[in-house]
């Protein structure tokens, strides 16, 4: 049962691989940032239903925005090492999963968006 896709936007090849190994568990299909480097446009696909994202670099926040502007309702999940002090939050509503964390989380961070 496909529930939707989900664009993972995440630069450490091991942690993209536990998030796509998970997201398509729960039967998200995925789409990473180098499949969607290989389209001719990142919006010239229907588009994801959520996007996780490693709270990043500006290329990413670039690539994010772009599918914001053709898909303004799309949710995101942003996972970061960071502390809470040390981010430029986008609005009040913006969620933000902190590293390291489980699988159980993660699931229950989706379930919530």
């Amino acid at each position: 049962m496909n529930v939707g896709t989900v664009f993972i936007s995440e630069y450490d090849p091991i942690i993209a691989l536990q998030l796509r190994t998970q997201l398509e568990g729960m039967g998200y299909f995925t789409l990473e940032l180098d499949a969607i480097l290989s389209e001719s446009s990142v919006v010239s696909w229907q588009g994801p239903c959520f996007v996780v994202s490693n709270w990043s670099t500006q290329f990413q926040d670039t690539l994010i925005n772009s599918i914001l502007e053709k898909i303004p309702s799309v949710k995101i999940l942003y996972l970061t090492a960071l502390r809470v002090q040390d981010l430029r939050l986008v609005s009040e509503d913006t969620k933000i999963l902190f590293k390291p964390f489980t699988r159980r989380q993660f699931m229950t961070c989706m379930q919530n968006l």
